[in-house]
């Protein structure tokens, strides 16, 4: 089950191939074990059903195994982790698959796993609504003090970077996770030593942006003016022009000739 779990194929190699060495394993094991064991086996044939897809596009067998494995076991874990991702990797319901993945993490076990799934299906989908789900899921995930690898915080990051420079800002986001929050979980993720001093500009101007959302303007404002000063002459972008934009929307005296 480890094996498929955590499934790459070599070089020349298909998935059915090697799904194929280590399924017979797993159909013994369907027929002695019994309980929460038996749904496991169930969620893993589905998984490698799922694999063989890769090769075939025919995913028409996967979604049986897990639910037979959640006849067995109404909270298996892996079952509803991996439901949740065949739903998005098919452009099914978010909130749907999402309902899968909250179920899986109820009992705590393989918390680890089904976060890892939850994200993967989130990154892997072409919904407009992926994104800010991602963000809500990392923000559950830092308030629960669950670890968060550089692979998902780069992913993070990489949304803000596309997000915070469009019209629409960081709106999406906001509807999803209160402005407070992501202030949180920005300065908690990308603080430090290892973080990129060349990221700074982008995520301090997700912070001012979201001090906006917040209502916080001083604060905001602050904070573009802190960004600003760090620029040279030479800089350019579309951060350094959000940023000249919002010092002058947020500056006393010209929001107060704007009144006028």
């Amino acid at each position: 089950m480890k094996w498929l779990r955590d499934a790459h194929v070599r070089d020349g190699e298909t998935f059915t191939e090697l799904v194929n060495r280590l399924t017979p394993a797993l159909t013994r094991g369907e027929l002695t074990a019994s309980g929460v064991r038996k749904a496991d086996v169930l969620a893993h044939l589905g998984w490698a059903a799922f694999l063989k897809s890769r090769d075939t596009g025919d995913t028409s067998a996967v979604a049986a195994y897990y639910q037979r494995a959640l006849q067995v076991d109404p909270g298996n874990p892996f079952a509803h982790a991996n439901a949740g991702h065949l739903l998005l990797w098919q452009h099914g319901s978010i909130e749907a698959a999402q309902q899968h993945f909250a179920a899986g993490l109820v009992t705590g076990r393989e918390r680890a796993f089904v976060r890892r799934m939850q994200l993967a299906a989130l990154k892997n989908s072409s919904l407009d609504e992926a994104d800010a789900s991602f963000v809500h899921v990392i923000n559950d995930m830092r308030q629960s003090n669950e670890s968060i690898d550089e692979d998902n915080r780069g992913a993070l990051y990489s949304l803000y970077y596309f997000a915070v420079t469009r019209p629409s800002g960081l709106q999406h986001f906001v509807a999803a996770v209160p402005a407070a929050e992501q202030i949180a979980t920005l300065r908690a993720l990308f603080t430090g030593s290892d973080f990129e001093a060349s990221k700074s500009p982008v995520r301090d101007a997700s912070i001012a942006t979201l001090l906006e959302f917040a209502g916080q303007s001083d604060e905001a404002l602050a904070t573009w003016r802190a960004l600003q000063a760090t620029f040279t002459p030479r800089d350019a972008g579309s951060v350094v022009a959000l940023t000249n934009a919002a010092i002058k929307r947020l500056t006393p005296a010209h929001s107060a000739a704007k009144r006028r």
